[in-house]
């Protein structure tokens, strides 16, 4: 009996510690924290991208407020005095000093008659679209014409069109220009396109 009791306390012995570390280990286990979930939700608030609205820049409204030079086709309607009054070459522009009011002048050469600038201070209303973008811009004013002969001559005119933008560079115009020569009345339809720039009163 002495014996048995031995061998069993030995037993217990060598037994005792490795339980004791083996519950240790276990109660480390089963202590410790859960894993947060703090840095998953962190990521996904990260990852929810913002939407960002960028305005296109090329999509401005064409100011009409708009200063341009080109070149034109003449056409006469009626009249034989003055350069207006043949089908010739011209170049054509127009400075803008605001919105509404403008110096539009053509120059008529190549012609049978002799040369012809006229000058024409103009008015205009821009007329715009649902988006609020200019489409036209009808003109009419008065002026006059300068015929350079074995003189220097000037005549009242009268000039009424339309500019019609076609891009950020380029706008189309169409006008006629009547003068009244004395008891004559000389008329022109003109046809061009104008490279737009910024100048003094360009925009």
């Amino acid at each position: 009996m002495i014996k048995i009791n031995y061998y069993f306390a030995q037993f217990i012995i060598l037994i005792l510690p490795s339980a004791a570390i083996m519950f240790e280990n276990s109660s480390q286990v089963l202590g410790a924290p859960a894993p947060s979930i703090s840095n998953d939700s962190n990521l996904t608030q990260t990852s929810q991208i913002q939407p960002t609205f960028h305005t296109n820049q090329n999509e401005k409204d064409i100011n009409y407020n708009q200063s341009y030079i080109g070149i034109g086709a003449n056409f006469g309607i009626s009249g034989d005095a003055t350069g207006i009054t043949d089908t010739n070459f011209a170049i054509l522009g127009k400075t803008a000093f605001t919105g509404n009011f403008a110096l539009h002048d053509v120059t008529t050469i190549f012609g049978n008659s002799t040369a012809t600038s006229a000058l024409a201070l103009t008015g205009s209303i821009p007329i715009r679209d649902s988006a609020g973008q200019v489409i036209a811009s009808p003109f009419i004013g008065g002026g006059t014409l300068i015929r350079v002969t074995s003189k220097f001559k000037l005549d009242p005119l009268l000039a009424a069109g339309v500019d019609v933008p076609i891009s950020q560079d380029l706008t189309a115009t169409v006008r006629v220009n009547i003068g009244f020569i004395g008891n004559d009345t000389d008329a022109g339809l003109l046809v061009g396109i104008g490279y737009n720039y910024t100048g003094i009163f360009g925009k």
